[in-house]
């Protein structure tokens, strides 16, 4: 399959073998659309889709040069690739040729077999959660691929935003792929419990993918790391522009719906515009008040996505995405708005960082035209070089950071 010569037919093919098979052809420097078009054997428009979702999930990179586009693997990107080959390598044994889809498709979706010790871990975390008002679901869902994955336990909290979790005795690499594979096929937040020490690599390779890794013992299972309390008043940066950058090992949505509640609750609109199945769209697609605009590559005009409250707006125009911000001034009026991007780091990674630099100076622009609007940018830390990030904080005035230690003011000109 990862011959220079071109996969078998994608109709064949798992979403994971597909993906892998264009990781692969660009890890061997076929660095052109129409090239990697060919060699992974599929069709352009599945290549488009396939390449928005790598660059997004931070697996490839794009550059453009005048009219020159090409791709290459980020070290995450090589990373995965790496544990596919691994698997692929160890099912050979098994001659299983006929069987590729079924049998790659459990070796990114099994999990450890439970046992005692893990059984009663998971009926104390059950207790727990049902006593915080979630609603526990069936251990099996079904991703975006039709891949079935199983999880120790599944449950659904109040605000609507579904967690997985899973306990492990030792944590190695390829059971972070797997867990990364799952997050990201059933756009759910993964939790994994584990005993023992981590490894630097493991710990670097879940914080990289937003894992959550929270160790256990024998009395009670730790829950995931909450947002500790803001250290700010939200409503103080009413009608300024604010950087807010975010360690994505916390949960930080919960800072961010923070914001939105305390400007609903002055009567203020509240428009977002997200990724949809990340974090900030969980937590505040659930908000009654909150107008989401949600980016995606499927679409090139906003389009209503039957959701309440709900447009899908093209993830790439920003032209389209300017022109929606500007609507949403006009519509509110003077009711001194909060409008949420999220985030200006999966922008710079889809678009690259002079017309990600370009629509956040223009974004920047437009919203000031309404002098009681609060806009909210979020950056993710370690997800672009000092030399990017260095840059992007010079657009604005006003930085928030959020980590361990909570919401502070790091910069207030």
């Amino acid at each position: 399959m990862f011959a220079e010569e071109s996969p078998k037919s994608s109709g064949r093919r798992s979403k994971i073998e597909i993906t892998c098979d264009i990781l692969n052809v660009i890890s061997k420097g076929n660095e052109k659309p129409t090239r990697i078009m060919q060699l992974a054997n599929v069709t352009w428009d599945d290549l488009v889709m396939y390449l928005e979702a790598l660059i997004r999930n931070q697996l490839v990179t794009r550059s453009v040069e005048g009219k020159r586009v090409t791709y290459m693997l980020t070290s995450s990107g090589s990373s995965l690739l790496g544990h596919y080959l691994k698997l692929k390598k160890e099912a050979a044994p098994l001659k299983l040729d006929t069987l590729t889809k079924e049998h790659i498709t459990k070796a990114m979706t099994y999990l450890p077999t439970i046992g005692a010790q893990e059984s009663d871990i998971y009926a104390k975390l059950e207790r727990r959660t049902r006593g915080e008002g979630a609603k526990v679901l069936g251990p099996k869902i079904v991703g975006k691929s039709g891949a079935v994955h199983t999880l120790g336990m599944v449950a659904q909290r109040a605000d609507g935003s579904k967690h997985g979790y899973v306990v492990l005795k030792d944590v190695d690499e390829t059971q972070i792929m797997k867990l990364f594979v799952t997050q990201l096929d059933t756009e759910i937040s993964i939790h994994a419990l584990y005993s023992g020490d981590l490894s630097p690599k493991v710990t670097e390779l879940a914080r990289a993918y937003s894992l959550e890794l929270m160790p256990w013992d024998d009395s009670e299972p730790r829950q995931p790391k909450a947002a500790p309390p803001p250290k700010v008043d939200a409503r103080k940066f009413a009608g300024k522009a604010l950087l807010l950058v975010v360690d994505p090992s916390m949960s930080y949505e919960s800072i961010v719906k923070e914001f939105a509640r305390a400007f609903e609750a002055q009567g203020s609109a509240v428009a977002a515009f997200t990724w949809k199945g990340g974090p900030i769209y969980s937590a505040l697609s659930s908000m009654e008040g909150v107008k989401i605009f949600s980016m995606s590559s499927q679409t090139s005009y906003p389009k209503p996505t039957g959701r309440k409250n709900e447009t899908a707006v093209p993830q790439d125009d920003t032209a389209v995405l300017l022109d929606v911000t500007s609507k949403i001034l006009e519509q509110e009026g003077s009711r001194g708005s909060l409008v949420i991007f999220d985030s200006i780091s999966d922008m710079v990674l889809s678009l690259g960082f002079e017309k990600s630099y370009g629509f956040l100076k223009a974004e920047k622009e437009v919203l000031s035209r309404d002098p009681e609007t609060t806009a909210l940018f979020i950056a993710k830390k370690g997800a672009q070089d000092e030399k990017v990030m260095s840059l992007v904080k010079g657009l604005y005035a006003l930085h928030l950071s959020f980590d361990s230690s909570g919401l502070v003011v790091t910069r207030e000109t």
